[in-house]
């Protein structure tokens, strides 16, 4: 208690200053219940008939457990060590070696993730030592013992001692063996190593076996130390040991998938061809009999990993389709060209059939065989995942191919309709009458499939009501969403008009049993049968919709809402006002695009949700300081047709622009220009248009890139200093919001830089930065301007992310507004802001969320190759010319763009800055700057996280680059 106290007294003081600083006590509070909690168990049980008690005791999660390992998850690992210690220091006073043990292992798993081998070697010959054979999963922890012994010598460079500790780095022979023989040879095996017999626990020899087959294999595989076949053995002996471990298959697959493309790139080099070559691949894949077993062998162990469990599932289902979707599209007689290409007498290096043409075909139907058997064994919930990429093939040329994806689709809708139905409500509407022709096909499968189940005698009374229900939620859709579409494409005969009213709602089923397309109801799927009040749903339709007033005239719509479940008492579809039984209201913004394709945006949206699970899934290395909870604010995106879509309404939010706007400085002089941010970023004053054309056409015209940026920083910067920190003091009153305010504002504008800067997200004018009013966090909108898109526009976007002189004023005294005062006091020793910045908290979290994509470049580049090859969607062509065409095959893409974009994102998540500024190369310089002719090399050098944080902070702020941007951008707000 008198340490409680201690303790108590140093947290009421510290509590005031900061969370960081009070936590190493909170820790201590913890160590002390734990303490607590084990002198209680001590003192009043006789544990020395129990000896195991403390154990279980410590490892349950029941009301009555301690949950130690729950618990330690919830703390900072930078924090853990006092509580680990703790608890070993309690195991060995209870005399309780199966605890002791475990904390032993747990902390020297620790210390070999942080790279302290030594201390790790320390704990785990301790482990070893306090080894209990009468505990029946002993030889289980000692094989793990030993496991982690053999990845200590393998990080210390023994990759040969580390194989020798494992004992399975010589297994000749048994790939000759059948399924039996191969288990007892196994067991053996085991039991030579761990020097005694385990009856019973055959399982368990045979789990332990296949660890230690999988990981020397991983390790042999890296190092090349055994050939090809020997290697694909080891992998398919570890399959028999263990066929239902995911980890093995995701492995084994990734391994083939490796030999097929090192294969493909062998032969296109040696047949003279460059490898990046779309069709160079399909000349390949339709003449050579390795790389079509090698695919196949791929998408066996891929979908073997998906039966099982979708722990990989956003690494294997994208890869797994692409590679399916582009080998079936092959067809021989389109490569005839390169064949000739090939000088006479060349020995080539492909394996090549009698029969070329034929073993194609085989092999085609082969794969779509597979995928068609597969699929019924694996979970229709994981194909959900992946809507977008099979919608995206529903024409694909293979006619079986485009058989099975309908297929799925099908299923995908009869298990789903309530939510499947908006992802594929614009296929049935396509301007493309094959797909619409396909999507109806789809839609009335699956209305025929219910109907027909419900009809069965066999069904549960409710089950035929749900099922009769849905059909008719199915038919009614399209309804549904012409409703929608006719609201978006409206144009009122009064162009000044900004609201018009609805007509009558005239559908068959009620708009409650319609499911809101919301991000929380359409991101995870949902079985009807189980669960049919898991989301709100509409009552009615608000009777006035609001005609926005930028140039597409977005309409915005408000739906009333009742809770999942509820039946309303009366169900107008239209209504004017609101209603008792209502809980809220739903918000929602239909756009008619005319240029733009909001299934870039869908696609984008999908692809910040996966980011979304990796920054909540990836613990990186803590650095002294508590880990910042990292996030992308997302929203729904749902196309109704190729040109007419429904976004999700992000409620409290204005435009970066707009709050500056109402931004100002009241320690500024009243009638100064620099108390008020409307003067800051009106755009409509002549004279600011004026200055920055001054200030470009020193550069442009004339080639003076050093004294544009002066005249930057002369009319703009210090006539118009940043004010965006007060916008925030007077938002946010009470002290703690605001600081959270703050400190939201700053880490998601972080997130949506590291994420802007891979993907190469242009066009973030101040009107496409959204700031949440109730709680200062980033939304970014529209995204039509991807993949680099903005070096090619007339004034190319030449800077990584926004971080412009507000951004920076907004962060708070350590991120801008000190820094801003002493910018403007120093202004003639810099040009730029990146070292202001340096050590605040953007840059750490920047830091840190650089280093979660950076760490699953595997996850985003298989995520990101199917949106760059999607058919349907043109990522780099400006306008829809394409769409209204009704090109439905892959020729609307540009394949060697695709190449290219995939090629710049990997290099970046590698830390390669490789963002080039074509002005350089177009505009000669005159104001004497040596153009240093190496550094396109220069840019090809990895850097590390934190040094490519900071280059690209240092290009973000450089004045030189915001200069560069057109106008409308307002660089200087």
């Amino acid at each position: 208690q008198a340490g409680r106290d201690a303790i108590m007294n140093k947290l009421s003081i510290l509590a005031k200053d900061s969370y960081e600083r009070s936590y190493p006590n909170l820790i201590k509070l913890q160590c002390i219940r734990e303490i607590e909690d084990a002198a209680s168990f001590l003192c009043d049980n006789d544990f020395s008939y129990n000896p195991g008690g403390m154990f279980d005791l410590a490892n349950s999660t029941e009301s009555e457990g301690w949950a130690w390992d729950v618990r330690l998850n919830l703390v900072s690992s930078f924090q853990r060590s006092p509580i680990s210690d703790v608890r070993l220091a309690l195991a060995r006073l209870s005399g309780d070696k199966k605890l002791a043990r475990d904390q032993l292992f747990t902390m020297g798993k620790r210390a070999r993730k942080n790279g302290l081998l030594d201390l790790a070697s320390t704990y785990f010959a301790q482990c070893s030592s306090v080894y209990d054979p009468s505990f029946a999963q002993s030889n289980e922890i000692r094989g793990d013992i030993q496991m982690q012994f053999a990845k200590l010598e393998y990080q210390s460079g023994h990759s040969g001692s580390a194989l020798r500790i494992l004992g399975v780095e010589n297994i000749k022979g048994w790939g000759n063996l059948n399924e039996s023989e191969v288990r007892s040879e196994a067991i053996k095996r085991f039991q030579n190593l761990l020097g005694q017999s385990i009856p019973g626990a055959e399982q368990l020899m045979l789990t332990d076996m296949a660890k230690r087959l999988l990981k020397s294999t991983q390790w042999i595989a890296e190092a090349g130390l055994q050939p090809v076949t020997e290697v694909m053995e080891r992998f398919q002996v570890t399959n028999i040991l263990s066929p239902k471990w995911e980890k093995c298959h995701f492995e084994f697959g990734k391994y083939i998938d490796s030999l097929l493309e090192t294969r493909i790139s062998g032969v296109a080099q040696h047949e003279g061809l460059s490898a990046d070559e779309d069709d160079v691949r399909k000349y390949v894949f339709s003449e050579d009999k390795n790389c079509q077993n090698y695919l196949i062998m791929a998408m066996e162990q891929y979908l073997g990993a998906l039966k099982v469990v979708d722990t990989h599932v956003y690494q294997v289902l994208p890869r797994l389709l692409s590679l399916w979707f582009e080998y079936t599209s092959v067809e021989r007689e389109e490569n005839a060209t390169l064949r000739q290409k090939r000088p006479d007498g060349h020995e080539t290096p492909m394996n090549i059939s009698s029969d070329p043409t034929g073993f194609l075909l085989k092999k085609k139907n082969e794969a779509n065989e597979l995928f068609q058997r597969s699929m019924k064994s694996i979970s229709v919930e994981i194909f959900y995942k992946a809507m977008p990429q099979l919608i995206s093939r529903v024409c694909h040329p293979n006619t079986d191919t485009c058989y099975v994806v309908q297929t799925l689709l099908t299923r995908l809708l009869l298990k789903f309709p309530a939510q499947a139905m908006w992802a594929l409500a614009w296929v049935r509407n396509s301007v493309d009458k094959t797909r619409s022709r396909t999507g109806h096909e789809i839609f009335k499968g699956a209305q025929k499939s219910l109907l027909a189940r419900a009809e069965s005698n066999k069904v549960h009374p409710r089950r035929k009501m749900i099922l009769e229900k849905n059909e008719k939620i199915l038919n009614a859709s399209k309804y549904f969403v012409s409703f929608l579409v006719n609201i978006a494409k409206y144009s009122p005969k009064d162009e000044r008009a900004r609201s018009f009213k609805l007509g009558r709602w005239r559908c068959e089923v009620e708009l409650s049993d319609f499911v809101p397309p919301i991000q929380s109801a359409l991101t995870t799927p949902i079985d009807p049968m189980n669960c049919l009040d898991a989301f709100p749903r509409f009552r009615a339709f608000h009777s006035g919709v609001q005609i926005m007033s930028s140039k597409a005239k977005p309409k915005r719509v408000k739906f009333y809402v009742t809770p999942g479940g509820h039946t309303s008492s009366s169900d107008p579809g239209i209504s004017s006002i609101s209603s008792s039984e209502d809980v809220g209201e739903l918000h929602f913004l239909l756009k008619n695009e005319q240029k733009g394709d909001l299934r870039k945006d869908a696609r984008v949206q999908d692809l910040n949700n996966v980011i979304n699970r990796l920054m909540a899934a990836t613990t990186t290395k803590d650095k002294g300081k508590m880990q910042r909870r990292l996030s992308l604010r997302t929203f729904a995106v749902t196309c109704l047709s190729e040109d007419c879509g429904i976004l999700e309404w992000v409620p409290n939010t204005e435009s970066f622009r707009s709050l500056t706007t109402k931004a100002y400085n009241p320690q500024a002089a009243i009638y100064s220009k620099k108390r008020h941010g409307r003067r800051l970023a009106n755009f409509g004053d002549p004279n600011l248009k004026k200055n920055y054309e001054t200030c470009q056409n020193n550069y442009f015209k004339h080639g003076n890139l050093m004294k544009a940026a002066r005249l930057f920083e002369l009319h703009f910067l210090d006539n118009f200093p940043p004010l965006f920190y007060w916008w925030f003091v007077h938002h946010f009153q009470d002290a703690h919001a605001w600081y959270e305010a703050r400190n939201n504002f700053t880490t998601s504008a972080a997130v949506w830089s590291a994420v802007g800067h891979v993907i190469g997200l242009g066009d973030r004018h101040s009107e496409n930065l959204l700031i949440d009013t109730s709680n200062g966090s980033c939304v970014h909108v529209d995204f039509d301007c991807i993949f680099d898109k903005g070096l090619t526009l007339p004034k190319p976007e030449v800077i990584p992310f926004r971080l412009t002189p507000n951004m920076i004023d907004g962060f708070g005294p350590v991120g801008g507004a000190l820094a801003m005062k002493v910018l403007y006091l120093l202004q003639y020793l810099t040009h730029n802001l990146a070292k202001f910045v340096a050590d605040g908290i953007y840059t750490e979290s920047l830091n840190s969320a650089m280093s979660v994509l950076r760490d699953n470049r595997d996850t985003l580049i298989s995520v990101l190759e199917p949106f760059l090859k999607d058919p349907i969607i043109d990522w780099k062509k400006i306008g829809r010319s394409s769409q209204r065409q009704g090109v439905t095959n892959a020729t609307v893409r540009d394949t060697k763009q695709a190449k290219r974009s995939m090629k710049v994102i990997d290099e970046r998540l590698r830390g390669i800055y490789n963002l080039q500024n074509p002005n350089f190369s177009k505009i000669r310089r005159t104001d004497h700057v040596d153009i240093d002719h190496n550094e396109d090399m220069s840019c090809m050098i990895p850097l590390s996280v934190e040094g490519q944080v900071q280059k690209m902070i240092t290009e973000a702020t450089n004045h030189e680059n915001l200069i560069q941007l057109y106008i409308g951008w307002m660089p200087w707000v």
